[in-house]
Formats: structure tokens, sequence, C-alpha cells
């Protein structure tokens, strides 16, 4: 069973993260990032947030109350309710079985997302398109003095 030793944990390197993350890589999730947060303190409960990344974009954000005990959990922006809060193994197993539930829509979700081009940077299409439009009439000019220098070879 996993237990969160509230002033040990440090991120990465702590026992605690190291397990967590090991649950999930064993689901087939593979974690690609993790973060932990100073402590913060909200209606008087002090707490550290430990945010899980996955290699699939989604996001697990756990916090985490100086008892040690899981008293929040946000997937992906939302708070999810925990029915198994005291055990922390069946808490995740929990977690696990939602992000594989939310997996295809997650995606679709951001498929859907526009991401916008900065200000600065503008398409480079219609600039292009007026240089190729400038050098194919270069290029009529040259092929209409050709054919005429040849016109009058022919006639000579």
């Amino acid at each position: 069973m996993i237990v969160f030793d509230f002033e040990k944990m440090n991120g990465k390197d702590d026992k605690s993260t190291k397990e967590v993350i090991k649950y999930f890589t064993k689901a087939g999730i593979e974690v690609a990032s993790s973060e932990l947060s100073a402590i913060k303190r909200t209606s008087g409960i002090s707490y550290k947030e430990l945010a899980l990344g996955f290699a699939d974009s989604q996001q697990v954000i756990f916090q985490i109350k100086q008892t040690g005990d899981i008293f929040k959990v946000k997937i992906n922006g939302k708070e999810m309710p925990i029915k198994n809060q005291q055990n922390i193994d069946q808490a995740i197993q929990e977690i696990i079985a939602k992000l594989d539930k939310g997996r295809l829509d997650f995606q679709k979700k951001l498929a859907r997302t526009k991401v916008a081009l900065p200000p600065k940077i503008k398409s480079t299409i219609t600039s292009e398109e007026a240089t190729l439009t400038q050098r194919e009439q270069e290029l009529d000019e040259l092929i209409a003095n050709a054919d005429k220098t040849l016109n009058e070879l022919q006639a000579k």
C-alpha cells in the first residue's frame, strides 16, 4: 500500500511518487512527467499537489493532505469523486479505469481544439504566390522574345 509522507515528499525522488508512477506503468499507462507543488492552503487545509502527465496528454492531479491522504483528484481538470479514499491502491485503480474510459473522448476533444497562429507569424503563401506570378510573367516575356528571334532567323 502506498503511504504518502507529506514532509518527505519532494517530487520524482520521493518513494511514494515512484510507487504511484509504478502503479500506472504496470497498468500500461506511460507517465511522461510528474511535478510536485509547494505547500498550498485552502479552507484551513494544507496540501501538496502531485501532478502526473501521461503520454496520451491526459493529466491527473492528486491533492494530498498533511496526514498523507488524497483528499481530491482532478482528471484532465475535472474533479473526480473517489469511492475508496482510505485505500490508495484501490483509489489508483479507480483513476486508471477512469483514464482508460475517457481516453478516446479526451483525444477527440484535443483534436477539435483549434490552435491560433501567433500574431507575428504570417502565412507566406500569399507573398510566395505573388512572387511566382511575377516570375511566370517574366518567363512568358522571355519565351515571347525567343519566339520572335526564332521567327526572324527562320525568315532569313
